[in-house]
């Protein structure tokens, strides 16, 4: 998820170029992307919540035990969100598609995956109006259904 679509891409490859070396097929795995994704009206709006709302979300992450053992990142926390806020489908639906529809043709990523809680508290009303709109999967799957 912190990943844009060209890192993503190289670690794709890289997996591939491993798989191949070891006697492996590529083809067959179904690679995941991860994505912040927020739905608003406009993308001023949806930016504005999640701006709110993930600093401190993203600050509790600073306690966490990462599986590698380093220490977690000490990163600006709002120009990590400025950065997410580039490169995630959060605003009106359309451009969700679009963004996600990038997504999969630079990375051959074949999975989304879609954190849609970033403005918080899930029981919030917000959160309720976000879930009722996600109606991008199907057109999503309907694009990918014609290739």
């Amino acid at each position: 998820m912190h990943d844009d679509d060209t890192a993503k891409a190289t670690m794709l490859a890289r997996y591939a170029r491993t798989a191949a070396d070891a006697g492996h097929e590529h083809a067959p795995v179904p690679h995941v992307s991860a994505h912040l994704a927020f739905v608003a009206d406009t993308v001023e709006r949806a930016e504005a919540v999640l701006r709110a709302a993930l600093p401190g979300w993203l600050a509790t992450t600073r306690e966490s035990t990462r599986i590698d053992g380093s220490a977690a990142s000490a990163r600006d926390l709002d120009a990590h969100v400025d950065r997410l806020l580039a490169m995630h489908p959060v605003g009106p639906p359309p451009r969700r598609v679009e963004r996600l529809t990038a997504t999969l043709a630079a990375t051959g990523a074949q999975r989304l995956l879609l954190m849609v809680e970033g403005a918080g508290e899930p029981r919030v009303r917000s959160g309720y109006d976000h879930a009722a709109r996600r109606g991008v999967l199907p057109t999503q799957r309907t694009r990918d259904s014609r290739r």
